[in-house]
């Protein structure tokens, strides 16, 4: 199972994959030559998610509706990741979340990849709605959201909420 864009590469973060990255050790995609920069794990938000991860993959395999690795296809580098807040409730929506790494933003990897993981959705799981929340102050992500086709539904003190279906 892979997403691929004219820049990108994304593939499913797999049990093994989350056990290796929480004990600090090299995974199999970089014994494959994908080179992952430990700085990205520190700063990003997947690293507090990872256990809860590993506990809904131990005996299954990816779904397509856990974090999908991006990886920039030119450097074979891992550059942030995006996925599903988990399966379809029972309108079959999901909610989406992402992140790139900070050296690699203003690139357009972000929207590249969410509309990736958008059109893939509707495609291949046939979901009926996408939903996905940002901070009111959060330009970049607004941009993103925007450049899909996600319409604004909402808006509270802190956060905007996005749909597209």
């Amino acid at each position: 199972m892979k997403i691929e864009t004219e820049r990108l590469l994304m593939i499913p973060m797999t049990y093994e994959f989350i056990v290796d990255k929480l004990e600090g050790k090299q995974s199999s995609i970089e014994e494959n030559g994908v080179k992952i920069i430990k700085e990205y794990w520190q700063e990003s938000d997947i690293i507090d998610i990872l256990p809860m991860i590993k506990d809904y993959l131990k005996d299954k395999e990816p779904d397509g509706f856990t974090p999908w690795l991006i990886i920039l296809k030119k450097c074979n580098r891992v550059i942030g990741s995006c996925g599903c807040h988990g399966e379809p409730n029972q309108n079959n929506e999901v909610e989406i979340g992402y992140g790139i790494d900070s050296d690699c933003r203003r690139n357009g990897y972000a929207t590249e990849a969410v509309k990736g993981l958008v059109s893939w959705l509707f495609e291949k799981k046939k979901v009926n709605n996408i939903t996905a929340e940002c901070n009111i102050d959060n330009m970049g992500s607004i941009k993103v959201l925007k450049n899909i086709g996600m319409i604004e539904i909402k808006r509270d003190e802190e956060l905007i909420y996005w749909n597209i279906n």
